[in-house]
């Protein structure tokens, strides 16, 4: 049984690799850090239950990461889907906060393997190229979407470049 997924209806497919989404409203619960490694165990701390009701709350997919921020980068987990209907429980740590994402629409691009900062900024181009030719408005920046726990083998990790669009 595998790790449940944020839900998503694909509007548009463009080959095997790009897609156009839309996203209904979720919770995620972010936090800012030096590294991946400090950023996801700030945020496995709390749904591990370091928070108010010391409930243990399902990992699900994607974890989300933003570079670069102004030091480090950003890291969220997608909270469970009853979360967008009932209030989650609160953070222990302040280094962990909810946010409610609004519904959006996401394009993004898949692939396979293991990441690397040039693969990131190839990915980027190509999906940005994409954008442009077909004329969408890119609204933020972009962002890596990541499926696959750490003990998968790198060349079977699943990731996408994604940015939110109008």
């Amino acid at each position: 049984m595998g790790v449940p997924t944020a839900e998503y209806e694909v509007l548009e497919k463009q080959a095997d690799d790009i897609e156009i989404r839309y996203y209904p409203e979720m919770v995620i619960a972010r936090t800012n850090a030096s590294s991946s490694k400090e950023a996801f165990r700030k945020i496995a701390a709390y749904i591990f239950g370091s928070n108010e009701k010391q409930l243990k709350i399902s990992m699900t997919t994607p974890v989300i990461t933003c570079y670069p921020q102004e030091e480090g980068m950003e890291m969220a987990f997608v909270l469970p889907e009853e979360f967008t209907s009932t209030k989650p429980p609160a953070p222990l740590s302040e280094d962990v906060v909810l946010q409610t994402l609004s519904p959006r629409r996401i394009a993004v691009v898949k692939f396979k393997g293991s990441i690397s900062d040039a693969i990131i900024s190839h990915k980027r181009s190509y999906l940005e190229q994409f954008l442009d030719s077909h004329d969408y408005i890119r609204k933020g920046t972009f962002f890596r979407l990541s499926y696959d726990p750490p003990w998968v083998p790198d060349f079977l990790k699943r990731h996408e470049i994604a940015t939110r669009i109008e």
